[in-house]
């Protein structure tokens, strides 16, 4: 089998591996099953026929209200969570990535925890793609991006994406030498504050239209006044 080779197809069959893992506790096993089946549910996809990729459930998974279907946010946040962690579980084991001496010099000369954890993942991209550290500018940027969409666990990978090119432009300026220059940090997507009505429980829109509701006989948009000496 070639590492071009699809093993994993549909949702469904990660609930088989799963079922099939031995080495899963039998909470970890109920709980990763049952969150595969519900965000299918609640996203409206068949575990037969979506493909086991969050690179195609992330757009649907965005659009889902919580309180729509009767969960508090917390709970979302574990449902998908146990998705992610379902997925990790029933994929193949990723091939080893062979240590970079060039990029090993650099992952020491950070000088923080921080800075190690956060260009870690984009390090390890460049050494499993042969991409030497004289070599990152946007292009690589750019595919490294394409990657966290496609091929990763990661929940956010935009946000990821800006946070690797900031920490790249920290260690230009704060380590001597640091192999290749600057690179465009993209601009942070606006967060919504607030939620459509229509994403509360359906009880609670119908109150809240009643509390809303002009009283019988009112009428919007017109303003009526009164002359001085109309009868009151």
């Amino acid at each position: 089998m070639d590492g071009n080779t699809i093993v994993i197809l549909a949702w469904q069959d990660v609930i088989l591996r799963l079922e099939e893992d031995s080495s899963l506790r039998p909470a970890q096993r109920r709980d990763r099953i049952s969150a595969v089946r519900r965000v299918c549910e609640i996203a409206g996809v068949d575990p037969i026929a979506a493909p086991a990729s969050l690179e195609y459930m992330r757009p649907l998974l965005k659009k889902v209200r919580p309180a729509k279907h009767g969960l508090q946010p917390k709970t979302w946040a574990n449902l998908r969570s146990n998705l992610r962690a379902a997925l990790a579980q029933a994929r193949p084991p990723q091939p080893q990535c062979h240590l970079d001496p060039a990029w090993a010099r650099w992952r020491a000369a950070l000088p923080n925890q921080r800075m190690r954890v956060g260009l870690s993942r984009l390090i390890t991209h460049c050494e499993r793609k042969g991409i030497a550290p004289t070599a990152v500018c946007d292009a690589v940027l750019e595919r490294f991006l394409a990657e966290l969409e496609a091929d990763t666990l990661v929940p956010n990978p935009r946000a990821c994406h800006r946070r690797t090119c900031y920490l790249w432009n920290e260690a230009v300026k704060k380590v001597p030498g640091w192999p290749a220059g600057p690179v465009n940090v993209p601009p942070p997507h606006a967060v919504r504050r607030t939620l459509p009505l229509s994403s509360y429980p359906e009880r609670l829109q119908q109150e809240f239209e009643l509390c809303v509701s002009p009283p019988a006989g009112h009428r919007f948009g017109r303003v009526i006044k009164r002359s001085s000496d109309q009868p009151r």
